[in-house]
């Protein structure tokens, strides 16, 4: 016969799950909020689509965060989701205190909040309903504008800020207009290596746009 032996249930400590969730790719978004006529803003990953009748999405934020506790007084935020060449904005919004705003466009959304000239995409929410969890408010939210461009979108990944890669086999498969957006994202990537003085970074960018010319030539050549 045989015996059977006690299992021994153990959470996870912070720094295992942090390794552990670390593995998993999430896009980067800038959270912003308008407070007593005060902007705020913060980088957040913990963003998620809920619903698309009615459009709503949820997110995540610390508690200790100005930025949460922004959007927990005026129930309304935007959703900035950053481009791959934009890793500077998430880097610059991860940070406490300064004047994170200084020299980025922007413009208003309906209840105040900065919406960002050069994102992806953004999206002006309301908060429908609050709860927590753990360390975190939990904000759903229905979504009651939104706007978006061509481009390739940031990446999170291990604690690092990246670009989402795609296959070539991917890229060819694409419309020209999706193509054509690959281009203008890589363009957009090599201005800004040779801004921050970055070589590798430049070489990277140039590469990237001979892989996507390539693969556009091939679309438009053979489609």
């Amino acid at each position: 016969m045989l015996s059977k032996r006690p299992v021994e249930a153990r959470s996870l400590t912070p720094d295992e799950f942090r390794e552990v969730i670390s593995h998993f790719a999430s896009g980067v978004t800038v959270i912003t909020a308008v407070n007593d006529d005060r902007p705020f803003g913060t980088t957040a990953s913990a963003v998620a689509s809920l619903s698309l009748e009615p459009p709503m999405l949820l997110i995540c934020m610390n508690k200790q965060s100005e930025t949460g506790r922004a959007v927990a007084a005026s129930g309304h935020f935007g959703v900035n989701i950053l481009g791959a060449d934009q890793a500077d904005l998430a880097e610059r919004f991860a940070r406490k205190g300064g004047e994170k705003f200084a020299g980025v466009p922007v413009h208003p959304g309906k209840w105040g909040e900065p919406l960002f000239d050069e994102a992806l995409a953004t999206l002006e929410c309301r908060v429908a309903e609050e709860t927590s969890g753990g360390t975190h408010f939990v904000f759903l939210a229905e979504v009651e504008n939104g706007a978006a461009r061509g481009g390739a979108p940031l990446a999170y990944f291990r604690g690092q800020f990246g670009r989402l890669e795609l296959r070539r086999e991917q890229l060819e498969n694409r419309s020209p207009d999706a193509l054509g957006d690959e281009l203008r994202a890589a363009d957009a990537e090599l201005a800004a290596a040779i801004e921050r003085a970055d070589l590798d970074g430049a070489l990277a960018a140039i590469r990237a746009r001979s892989e996507r010319m390539a693969a556009l030539a091939r679309e438009r050549i053979t489609g």
